[in-house]
């Protein structure tokens, strides 16, 4: 289906039965990730493999411009698309197409697949798991920050405070730390390590030097 204006409507009916909802799929493993739909041009080898959607414009997933060494999971929007086929229209009478009657699959089949078509991989190193497994599995650095891209990227912080001690109590520790709120309704808060045994202080640097919010005690105001 062609991404245009006229289409837009029926399109983004068709991607909100086939797509979850943005944020719902980031505890699933990326290689584990269900691509049911796949965006592409029909002039170039540009991919978009999205996972999610919020039912009116934005999309989550893989994009793949041509360049697979700077290819990365983001955000990518319908309207971006309409765009890009109103651009090409003048000169190729093409648009973006979204391939909705794709047959759904993990996304390390659904890339290894359009990786092999195009030879940018070989069947081998597919097999060895040397270019094409830095590409799908990533490093548990590179892991986590496309966790925290996803979660906060996009946010505005609203507010910060200090968390009461209902809530520290809730999460059994005897030290308050700073809570960082954002728009929607999220927040953010330091630990003392990734198991949660008690409240971290949070550093900083900015250009008036480095920056602490410290613990405080649970009966401090």
């Amino acid at each position: 289906m062609k991404i245009c204006e006229e289409n837009l409507k029926t399109l983004i009916e068709t991607l909100s039965s086939q797509l979850p909802p943005l944020d719902s799929t980031a505890d699933i493993p990326i290689i584990d990730k269900i691509v049911p739909v796949r965006i592409y041009t029909p002039w170039s080898q540009s991919i978009w493999l999205p996972v999610e959607f919020d039912g009116k414009d934005k999309l989550w997933g893989f994009a793949d411009q041509g360049d697979r060494r700077s290819a990365e999971w983001g955000y990518f929007t319908l309207s971006e698309f309409v765009k890009m086929g109103d651009l090409k229209e003048t000169r190729t009478s093409l648009h973006v197409v979204a391939d909705t009657e794709f047959t759904p699959a993990p996304f390390d089949k659904t890339y290894g697949d359009f990786l092999t078509l195009h030879q940018w991989i070989s069947v081998e190193e597919q097999l060895l798991g040397t270019e094409f497994e830095a590409l799908i599995r990533p490093t548990v650095s590179q892991k986590w920050t496309q966790y925290g891209n996803h979660r906060l990227m996009g946010k505005t912080v609203t507010h910060v405070r200090y968390m009461d001690k209902e809530e520290c109590d809730h999460m059994g520790w005897e030290s308050r730390p700073l809570v960082i709120v954002f728009n929607d309704g999220s927040f953010v808060f330091p630990s003392r390590d990734d198991e949660g045994n008690d409240a971290g202080a949070l550093f900083g640097q900015g250009s008036d030097g480095d920056w602490t919010f410290p613990v405080i005690g649970l009966n401090m105001k």
